[in-house]
């Protein structure tokens, strides 16, 4: 199937969190051992067999196949699951999890250390399709790892990394013609993603053209892409966290950049007190109301106006 497994690594804390875990998940936690950092958990971009593993069903393939390693192994290894809300319940009927898969919806954001990790909804190669984007202001700064067996290269991301799954391709998209899939829904997912600035380094789920494209890239050349921007020249808008390209990295008196966490501290109401010590990343600020716009970490997260007064800066 020549799919890739990714595993993003925060360099500075030493977490790591998986996609797409599946096939060989052994040698994913094996690479995380040589690296000596330690995997939080997995987030599947998706509910096809070869993305999440778990029972197999014969049309995909033509033949009874054995369930394949994937989520199910991340489970038993004591890590968490994530995935899109309109997926993760076949994934776990799929996979026999026994624990509840956490669904992730559009906006929503994963935190590794000081790296975020932000989902963004993309329907159409399945109903609960996922991109899950690590934005400029995000990247951690870089650190140093054990050393993998693996003869790697490094390569810049400078306008932020957006891992696809099966949804963009080098070239081309994910397939729309199996159950589930809706080739509307693609091209308007298409034409969002076309929104994103041009130099976001995309990774796509599998291995059919080059490694990485970019955004500019697919633009001008992925006749899917460009059919989804003239079907649809006004999708929904991107979250601000993802919308955000690297010339609008701050915002607010104090600064924060827009995609990093902050800690919220000194609410003194009822409601506010439960929310000091907790975290979220920024989204933007109203200066009308002299706030901040924060989201939650965490699924289908609540977002607050709050003053510059009541956030700090976090990195933990």
């Amino acid at each position: 199937m020549r799919n890739y497994c990714y595993l993003i690594v925060n360099t500075l804390d030493k977490t790591a969190v998986a996609m797409d875990a599946a096939w060989d998940v052994e040698g994913i936690f094996k690479l995380a051992k040589e690296l000596g950092v330690t995997v939080r958990g997995c987030i599947y971009t998706h509910y096809h067999f070869d993305h999440c593993g778990g029972e197999v069903d014969p049309s995909f393939v033509g033949r009874p196949i054995p369930a394949l390693p994937g989520a199910k192994d991340v489970e038993h290894a004591g890590c968490q699951v994530w995935a899109g809300q309109g997926d993760a319940d076949v994934i776990k009927k799929q996979c026999g999890l026994k624990n509840e898969i956490i669904s992730l919806t559009d906006g929503d954001a994963i935190d590794c250390g000081d790296l975020v990790l932000h989902i963004l909804a993309t329907p159409g190669h399945t109903p609960g399709s996922i991109c899950v984007f690590a934005a400029p202001q995000c990247l951690s700064p870089r650190g140093s790892t054990g050393k993998s067996s693996f003869n790697e290269t490094l390569n810049k991301a400078d306008g932020g990394l957006l891992l696809t799954g099966d949804t963009l391709f080098v070239g081309s998209c994910g397939a729309t013609h199996f159950p589930g899939g809706d080739q509307r829904q693609m091209l308007n997912t298409l034409s969002r993603l076309s929104m994103m600035s041009p130099e976001v380094v995309v990774c796509p789920g599998h291995a059919y053209s080059d490694p990485f494209t970019t955004i500019g890239q697919e633009r001008s050349g992925n006749s899917a892409l460009i059919a989804g921007m003239q079907s649809y020249p006004k999708p929904q808008p991107l979250p601000p966290c993802v919308a955000c390209g690297p010339e609008h990295g701050s915002c607010g008196p104090k600064g924060f950049v827009i995609g990093r966490k902050v800690r919220i501290a000194g609410l003194s109401s009822e409601a506010g007190q439960k929310m000091n010590g907790k975290r979220g990343v920024v989204q933007f600020f109203k200066e009308d109301k002299g706030r901040y716009a924060v989201r939650m970490l965490g699924a289908a997260a609540q977002e607050a106006l709050l003053r510059p007064d009541n956030l700090d800066r976090d990195l933990n």
